[in-house]
């Protein structure tokens, strides 16, 4: 069973999330980024 629910997380279920990846030294991937100028858009 999965730590995380499916979907969007958002609120402390996110919180969580980084201080996982953070804590554990894992990295999220980038999603509906297809360059730079995508993400140096927000």
């Amino acid at each position: 069973m999965s730590k995380y629910s499916s979907g969007v997380l958002f609120g402390a279920e996110l919180e969580a999330l980084y201080n996982d990846a953070k804590d554990n030294q894992f990295a999220l991937p980038a999603v509906n980024t297809i360059g730079t100028n995508t993400i140096n858009a927000h």
